[in-house]
């Protein structure tokens, strides 16, 4: 009943296309996961769904859609949104046909055929006559490059966003597009989109927005796109979105917290520095520990890529290293180990850790 419902109200509402459900797939799901509700308000031209209880290792959720054109801007969408690798099956929908039943039950259909039939009729005379009064918007939004994209913090960024009306014979009229970057849980950070950057959208048609805006600070980002546009003079306006993330290096090389680990041949100090430009001479590190009054202590290296590496004194015990020249944007990590007898201890080690203070600082090209 629930599917029927869904048909009828896909036909009443009509389409950009002329066919109902000229689009078939079916997605795999595994029979432990609930299927996303209101999946057709997330996804453009997905007219109904229903779920089919194979009792095998996955169920099949079969989608319908307006046009195959609006199953392919949607299908990593809709695979992501039911944990599916690929479809299980996709494809045109032909005639629909059915087995032949006594003429007692034929008689009881044939008046709801006729009733459909009539409401396709009217439904087809008022969209072609009527589309520009009643069409809701049907659009999709999509970065150009929508694989994670690096800067460095304060340099200006330049990224576009592609917009397509999917309405042949409507113009998308009054559309605005915003953007802006966040952190998960953090403020979001306002991206420059220009003035009237896309006032309408004619059927059919696709166009490019340039986003623009300054990198903020070390960390990784969800940049966010936002189009609001109008269709049918009687309908409201609709929101569309797309988003992809934005990794931000530090202008300047950046220590870590350092880390005590704990390994086979004993613990050792993990050290991490964030570098968001090649620096011309490398980078020199150093780490003062505050080691007992009298306590010796010894260090190896096990990163072959350090160099210079030294263990200076003892109650407070510094420790220097370099990087020579390498390329960027990078996370460098060196290890190094204590020596002396009796050997250090896991909590001797994490309380050395803790007390620390960890700077760098790129050299310049000798």
């Amino acid at each position: 009943m629930q599917l029927r419902k869904k048909l009828k109200n896909s036909i009443n509402a009509g389409g950009a296309s002329h066919s109902p459900l000229p689009y078939v797939a079916g997605v795999p799901l595994a029979p432990t996961m609930e299927l996303p509700e209101e999946l057709s308000a997330r996804f453009p031209g997905l007219q109904a769904t229903h779920r089919i209880m194979t009792g095998s290792a996955a169920d099949v959720v079969v989608t319908y859609w307006a046009s195959e054109s609006h199953y392919a801007a949607s299908r990593t969408a809709l695979l992501n949104a039911l944990g599916a690798s690929g479809a299980s099956f996709e494809g045109a929908a032909g005639e629909l046909q059915a087995s032949r039943k006594p003429f007692f039950v034929r008689e009881k259909l044939l008046p709801t055929l006729l009733a459909i039939a009539g409401a396709l009729g009217a439904m087809e005379v008022v969209h072609n006559r009527y589309e520009k009064f009643f069409a809701s918007p049907e659009m999709t939004v999509t970065f150009e490059n929508t694989v994670e994209q690096s800067a460095v913090e304060g340099e200006e960024i330049r990224t576009k966003a592609n917009v397509e009306n999917f309405l042949s014979g409507v113009e998308n009229s009054n559309v605005t597009v915003k953007a802006w970057l966040a952190k998960k849980d953090g403020a979001p950070i306002p991206l420059t989109v220009p003035d009237n950057a896309l006032p309408a959208l004619a059927g059919g048609k696709s166009r490019s927005v340039t986003i623009g805006g300054k990198v903020p600070p070390l960390g990784v980002y969800t940049m966010h796109v936002e189009v609001e546009a109008k269709a049918g003079l009687l309908q409201p306006r609709k929101t569309f979105s797309a988003q992809t993330a934005l990794r931000s290096w530090p202008a300047a090389p950046t220590p870590r917290e350092l880390i005590a680990d704990r390994r086979p041949a004993g613990p050792v100090i993990v050290a991490q520095v964030v570098v968001g430009r090649a620096p011309p001479g490398g980078v020199a590190c150093e780490v003062e520990f505050k080691s007992r009054p009298g306590e010796k202590i010894f260090g190896e290296f096990s990163d072959a890529e350090v160099a210079d590496f030294g263990l200076y004194g003892s109650g407070p015990a510094v420790v220097k290293w370099r990087w020579p020249k390498f390329t960027a944007p990078k996370t460098m990590t060196a290890e190094w180990r204590f020596v002396r007898a009796p050997a250090h201890t896991f909590e001797e080690i994490s309380a050395l850790v803790k007390s620390a203070k960890f700077t760098c600082a790129e050299k310049e090209e000798i």
